[in-house]
């Protein structure tokens, strides 16, 4: 195997087995029976747990890059109608929610433990935070310049909407038995979000 596949499936492997047990209660040991490896393979990429952690989230901050590309960015012109916009911000939250469910691990991390003081990861918790902040507000703002949106203060907005985006992304996907309709789960949060921004 690669080096660059072998350290991908270490963290792949971390992913899972800090979502199922924590940071606290994961060892490099369990990491390292997840992945299929010896210790001394492990840490041949990593100098310690705590710097495995911080490079998965790390790794995951660099994806968000790649997959969420502002519309404009993408060719896509907003629409300046109603159902035009909540079409697109169906979409919008479909992509979000869709890749929520995919990266569950990551997520579970996210949720439950990169805020834990203990971990150190503060840091790289707002740095996914605010890539998906930035994706928003540059969304918001183009449909400002179209004259779509009203708001004053729209960082706010954006912070107020990315927060029930992930609330309800815990509420309906990590929390709820059985599978998840993305499709009508995107269209309502968009209707929400159109009720906040448009005019």
């Amino acid at each position: 195997m690669k080096a660059k596949e072998r350290k991908e499936k270490i963290l792949q492997a971390a992913s899972k087995t800090f979502a199922r047990l924590g940071f606290q209660k994961a060892s490099i040991e369990d990491v390292c029976k997840e992945a299929g490896i010896a210790r001394g393979t492990l840490y041949q990429y990593f100098y310690d747990k705590q710097g495995l952690f911080r490079e998965v989230l790390h790794d995951y901050s660099r994806r968000i890059e790649e997959f969420m590309k502002p519309f404009t960015e993408l060719g896509i012109e907003l629409p300046a109608d109603r159902e035009g916009v909540k079409r697109l911000m169906a979409m919008r939250m479909s992509m979000i929610f869709e890749t929520i469910a995919k990266d569950r691990d990551i997520y579970e991390i996210l949720f439950r433990e990169a805020i834990s003081r203990t971990t150190e990861t503060d840091d790289l918790v707002r740095e996914i935070n605010n890539k998906f902040l930035a994706l928003m507000l540059t969304e918001m703002k183009a449909a400002a310049e179209k004259g779509v949106v009203r708001m004053e203060d729209m960082e706010f907005n954006a912070d107020f909407i990315m927060g029930g985006i992930f609330k309800i992304a815990h509420e309906h996907i990590f929390e709820k038995a059985g599978p998840v309709d993305i499709s009508r789960l995107s269209e309502k949060t968009a209707e929400i979000i159109i009720r906040i921004i448009l005019k």
